[in-house]
């Protein structure tokens, strides 16, 4: 599933949340709860059921149950292949930095939304990244990183493979 085609029919579909942040909340939900435990019908809160009529719903639907699929053997591949769902590198910066927040967020909502406790059994490095993605998911550019786009560019590839491992090391933990 690309980030564009799901942001087009997400559009047309009338959906406010973007792809990002669907994927991140999908990733937690996963890590938190797993595959077997998460309903088919996952997305049906995260989108709101009203949408679900309208004329692209079943489109919709068979993205989200192939995204679904697919990030679900991301995990679970034996080559850490999870890549958060962002724009591509020919999006401007300040989107993609934009998008890598909203994935953090969703991320950290679907933590949530699984039931995922954090407590004395949690280990202290999924704590960190966990408060970490926090962070991120307030990420913005400064006009002086607008204007610098390729160091911007680099930070910002460096953020993403910590963000990609790091949700990997939490699936990891917990399941």
């Amino acid at each position: 599933v690309q980030h564009a085609a799901l942001s087009d029919l997400f559009e047309e579909a009338g959906l406010i949340l973007s792809p990002s942040e669907l994927h991140g909340e999908l990733c937690g939900l996963l890590c938190a709860v797993g595959a077997s435990r998460l309903a088919d019908a996952w997305y049906k809160e995260s989108i709101g059921a009203e949408n679900l009529r309208s004329p692209v719903a079943d489109r919709v639907i068979l993205e989200l149950r192939t995204l679904r699929s697919e990030t679900w053997s991301q995990f679970v591949g034996s080559e850490m292949q999870l890549m958060p769902l962002l724009p591509n590198e020919d999006c401007a910066i300040d989107k993609r930095v934009e998008a890598l927040g909203e994935w953090c967020h969703g991320f950290l909502s679907g933590v949530g939304l699984g039931g995922a406790s954090l407590g004395p059994g949690t280990p202290e490095h999924v704590e960190e990244f966990l408060s970490d993605l926090d962070a991120f998911s307030h990420v913005g550019l400064s006009a002086e990183e607008d204007d610098n786009e390729i160091a911007t560019d680099f930070v910002l590839a460096e953020l993403i493979e910590y963000v990609r491992v790091g949700a990997q090391i939490v699936f990891e933990e917990w399941q």
